[in-house]
Order: C-alpha cells, then structure tokens, then sequence
C-alpha cells in the first residue's frame, strides 16, 4: 500500500492547524501579523493570451512555437508515456502512467515553461482535458516546478485529480482540496473532463467542464502557512514563482508521483480567462466556433488564428471599445447609428466561422443594450454578394427582435418593424439569441423564446409561405456559403444605435435549457 509523506515542516503545520484550532478545515480567523504584499497594478490589457497549445497528435510540438517541444521522460523504474488514438477524442491522446516517486517510476513530460521571464506576468490559466484511468487522487495532472533558487525563488504549483491545488515554494504555502480533506470527486474517473486552473495576484479559481468549483470563497478543504485564510494569502508569490520556473510538468512536480490518465488539448495562457471565457472554451468543444468579448480587441477567444475588423463608410463613426457602463462588469462594443443612403454606417466584419461547414443548424447569441429606440437598423448579419457558388442573401436581426431573410431560395419577415415589439428593451442590457436550423428558427431574449415559426407578431414570405411551410435550409446553405458575418451591416439600411457584448456563434442549435443557462451564467458573472 503507498504511504503519503509529507515534508517535515509543514507536518508541524498541519499538526499546529489540527490541534490548536477548534475550527473546521475551511473556516480562518486572520492570524494576528499577517502580512500580506501590496498587489501592483494590474496592466490595463487583462485579456488572457493563449501563448502554447499542445494537441498530442504523435508529438509535444507547441503548435504556436515550433521551436518549442517538450520531452517525454520517465524515472528508473517507470513507464514513459505514450501517444494513443482515442475513439471518442477522435484525436491523438498522451497517455501518462502511473508512477510513485519513492519507488522511481514516476512517468512525466517536461516541457519548456512558455510564461518564464514574461513581463508584466499579472496571472496565468492552464486549460487540459483528462480521463482519469484509475481513482489515484494524490499524483500529479500538471505543476510548474523549480529547484532552482539562483533568483532568490523556488517551489512548485501543482493540480491533482482530487481538484487539489497545492503551492509550497518561497513566500509559503497551500493546500486547496488536500486529499486527506476529503474526497471532492469533481473530476470524474472513466470519461473526459474539461479542468481549467486560473490564478492571479488576488486570488484563484478551478473549473471542471466549464463550471466553476473551487476558489478563494469555496473549498471542500483549506490549509495553509500560519493559518492564512484564502482570502488573504499572498499569491503573489505563485506568479513568482510561475514567472520563475524554467519548466512546466505533467505528471510531475507534487510530492508524490504521476497520475495515471489519458490528455488532451493543454493550453497555457498568459493572464486568467474570466469565468465567460472557460464556459466558452468548453463549448467550443461542443459546437462553439466564434467567442468575441470585446476587451479592447476583436480576436475570437475560440479560433486564436480569427479577428475581426472595424470598418465603416465614408461619412460613417467607427465602433469603440469602451468600458464606462457601471452595470455591466466589463468592456464592450459602442456601434453607432448609420444609415446607408448617407453612407454612414460603421460596422464590424468578421470571418464567417461557419462558411464550408457541414451544419444542419446554428446559434447566434449576444448582449446588447440599445441606446435609442430604433427598430429598423442591423444588430447583425450574414451578407453574401458573392453569386459563384449559385447562393447569395442577407439573414440579419435588428432591434424589433425582426429576423430577415432575403436571398437564393426566397425571404420571409418575422416581426417586421412595421409592429413595434418591444421585445428588447432600451437602455437595458439584454442577451439575445437567434437559433436556426433546417425545421424552423427561435429568437430568443434573456434565456426566454418569445418567437419561432408557431408565434410571431408580424410574418410576411414571398408567395405567403406559411411560417411553418417555409423551406429553412435556404437560411442553412446561405450560412454555409457567407464568407462574413456583420455586426450593424447587411439589413437592408443601417447600423443600429447599441453596445454589444459576449458574441458566440454556435454550429449547432442549442436547446431551450442550454440558452437559459447560458444567460443565467452570464448575468451571474456581472
């Protein structure tokens, strides 16, 4: 049977916590003296940055740095890890095997560490998928390791299958989820798992599968050096010493040994993703092909190769990144009012993230708030002018919540302005959402269907196609073909008057609970 051992000194630790405190594992008075460093300034550019992506098909190539590969290792008496195809991952896989560090057979990767020396290192994000083979709840997933004390700093940071978060380096120590806490069972054996770990100067947070667990308000279990509460450790000393290691591990850099597990798609990420873009992340697994949230930048958080462009006509105001808007907790997008008989629309282009994929359906969902109470003027649309495959058209949405089709296989009207809605409120933020498929469509607002081809205020086809009867795979091939996606351009007028924010396009259609969950998760984030 293994034995855990822990280090000497934070044996005294634990026995000092366990026996001269009557308090439960996870409830800390502040101890009289703390200290804890003056967190600097955070850069005004917080947006994460995905800086390497390790995919696993035969090799540890970084697909961002081809110069960077990583190595795969084993002790004495261990097994290197191999790569495997994997049926459901429909990719190639690392398999990492179980090893014990008091018998040498611990079985790692090291790789080059893609976050040393970076300046202006203000927090960092870590992002795999695992399949657990065995219940081993000690061994290592991953860890930033460093013996090396030449700048003053050394220690590891290190992730478990327990969802145990564990540093001990120079300037202290702690232990999010210690196993001999309890088992959290949050990582599920036998399948896949999204687990995503973010840390900053103030703090840290554990997702599994988009989801958020653990962090400095939420553990199963908490110890650390002289009884810091989570709230008021010093993690600075984590990014210190994340900025310091010449290396990143999996499978190695606990105190213990390596986790016997399958893994997926590592991202390491310079700066912490925000609890939107984890729920991103883990849906663009699942048909999420385009995340836009506006921080000072059009890139697509899902596709780190696509951004956007803004663009307007002659006499047109270029769309603004800003971030004055005290009910919303983040930045957005100002468009602004532009009619096209005056050529003065300003818009956004985007790459068409769904142009040439095979779909049967897809989902457009966004926040806007509008400034004035125009009805007529494009929130978005796909807008193809290129006639050479034999398709063309315009599908579009505006404020009425009036969704427009115009193209190769007819057009149709839902809730022309014509018959004021006021399904979308002004000067409110409200997420909407546009679902389409080869059946029918479902305009959404605030997690809540108010329209499909059974229930609209106003409807209007060529030839009075009924609702019901109209041919929707029109709508379908028209996505297929777009090469662009617009916001304020490509109705049949103008840009709408709004600040926009959190655009995801989905190649699939996501179900009524799937929508109200991602509004309830938003509008808890703010």
């Amino acid at each position: 049977m293994k034995t855990r051992k822990w280090p000497s000194f934070l044996m005294i630790a634990i026995t000092v916590l366990f026996f001269c405190s009557c308090q439960n594992w996870n409830v800390w008075d502040d101890p009289s003296g703390n200290q804890q460093q003056p967190i600097p300034e955070p850069p005004v550019d917080r947006s994460a940055k995905l800086v390497a992506k390790y995919i696993f098909e035969s090799n540890l190539e970084n697909t961002l740095d081809a110069s960077s590969t990583g190595q795969l290792l084993s002790q004495s008496n261990g097994k290197i890890p191999t790569f495997e195809e994997n049926a459901e991952r429909g990719s190639g896989v690392l398999h990492q095997y179980f090893g014990f560090n008091d018998a040498g057979s611990i079985s790692y990767a090291k790789f080059d560490n893609p976050l040393k020396g970076v300046e202006d290192l203000y927090g960092a994000s870590i992002s795999l998928w695992v399949n657990r083979i065995d219940t081993n709840i000690f061994d290592a997933i991953w860890a930033f390791f460093d013996e090396d004390n030449s700048d003053g700093i050394d220690g590891r940071f290190y992730l478990t299958p327990n969802a145990y978060l564990g540093f001990n380096g120079t300037g202290g120590w702690f232990d999010c989820n210690h196993p001999d806490g309890g088992t959290t069972n949050a990582i599920a054996s036998g399948e896949w798992n999204m687990v995503t770990v973010s840390i900053d100067m103030t703090g840290f947070w554990v997702y599994v599968n988009g989801k958020l667990l653990y962090n400095i308000n939420n553990q199963l279990a908490w110890g650390a050096i002289d009884g810091v509460a989570p709230g008021k450790f010093d993690y600075q000393s984590v990014i210190k010493l994340i900025k310091s290691s010449s290396n990143f591990y999996l499978g190695y850099g606990s105190w213990w040994g390596s986790s016997d597990l399958l893994i997926d798609d590592l991202l390491i990420y310079k700066g912490t993703l925000t609890e939107t873009e984890v729920s991103a992340l883990y849906d663009s697994y699942t048909g999420l092909v385009a995340y836009y949230n506006f921080e000072s930048n059009l890139k697509n958080v899902v596709n780190e190769n696509s951004e956007g462009e803004l663009q307007k006509q002659a006499n047109g105001t270029l769309p603004t990144f800003e971030s004055g808007d005290t009910s919303w907790g983040s930045s957005y997008l100002h468009l602004y009012f532009g009619f096209d008989g005056e050529k003065s629309i300003g818009y956004v282009k985007f790459d068409n993230p769904l142009k040439g994929l095979n779909i049967n359906g897809a989902s457009i969902s966004l926040w806007v708030n509008r400034i004035d109470s125009n009805v007529w003027d494009a929130i978005w649309a796909f807008f193809d002018e290129d006639n050479s495959d034999e398709i063309e058209g315009r599908f579009y949405l505006t404020p009425n919540a009036y969704l427009g089709f115009n193209g190769t296989g007819g057009w149709f009207d839902c809730n022309w302005p014509d018959n004021v809605t006021n399904a979308i409120a002004v000067e409110k933020w409200n997420m909407v959402t546009v679902t389409i498929h080869t059946g029918g469509f479902g305009i959404y607002v605030n997690g809540t269907k108010l329209y499909d081809k059974t229930q609209q205020v106003a409807w209007g086809s060529g030839d009075n196609i009924a609702p019901a009867d109209f041919d929707y795979s029109h709508i379908i091939n028209l996505l297929k073909s777009s090469s662009n996606f617009y916001l304020g351009y490509g109705s049949w007028w103008g840009s709408a008057s709004l600040l926009t924010d959190d655009l995801m396009i989905y190649s699939r259609t996501l179900s009524d609970g799937e929508i109200s969950d991602l509004y309830e998760s938003r509008k808890q984030a703010d």
